[in-house]
């Protein structure tokens, strides 16, 4: 089902894929299997006995939870900003119009170029972020390779206007997903380092064979 998933999104575009696979109901139930498989098989092998086994089977499940958590509580969108003017409202890729806690600005739009042609190595977005509850305005500069993060919303830059005057972010707003996906990936890189130390891991046991074999030469 991954690989046909893949295909999809590679074919018919990311959005396809989403509806069609990675939030189907079908999808999600097959990873809720898989989750508690995993869990099921922890307890019954023991596996909390082995700390970097233990650790690296939580992590993806914290992986997995984040992603669950990311679906059914965040949100991405689109804002259109106009050089000069102040907006804070976004609309969601339901349809829906919703608004920043804060206001964006607009102070300039630009376009890099390759050297000697006419395509465009980067798009940047000046803007600058007002936010009433901190009286605070702040500038911040968003570009293709760098994303701007905010009180829980990412802006990224997607497409702009024809007379230059104008940018269009994609917003994610993800408050709670991302921190439990990020915790299982940091479990994760623990997990992988604890084999290094973990007796009788796989790893030692391929390094122990690697060592044999090389004195017996």
């Amino acid at each position: 089902m991954m690989a046909a998933a893949t295909v999809v999104e590679k074919l018919y575009g990311t959005e396809r894929a989403l509806s069609g696979f990675y939030h189907s109901p079908v999808f999600i139930a097959l990873w809720a299997v898989a989750a508690v498989a995993g869990l099921w098989l922890m307890i019954r092998r023991g596996t909390i006995r082995k700390p970097a086994t233990f650790l690296l089977h939580i992590s993806f499940m914290l992986i997995l939870a984040g992603a669950l958590i990311t679906m059914l509580t965040g949100s991405m969108g689109m804002i259109h900003l106009r050089q000069g003017f102040v907006n804070a409202k976004w609309s969601t890729d339901e349809g829906m119009r919703r608004e920043l806690p804060f206001t964006l600005k607009l102070e300039e739009f630009s376009i890099d170029y390759y050297p000697g042609s006419e395509d465009p190595s980067d798009y940047r977005s000046r803007v600058v972020v007002i936010d009433s509850r901190t009286d605070k305005e702040t500038e911040y500069v968003i570009s293709m390779n760098h994303i701007l993060k905010y009180d829980g919303y990412r802006f990224y830059q997607s497409d702009y206007d024809e007379d230059l005057h104008g940018s269009i972010l994609s917003v994610s707003h993800d408050p709670w997903g991302v921190g439990v996906t990020y915790t299982g990936y940091l479990i994760l890189l623990i997990s992988l380092a604890g084999f290094f130390f973990q007796k009788n891991s796989g790893f030692r046991n391929a390094l122990k064979r690697l060592k044999n074999h090389g004195n017996t030469l």
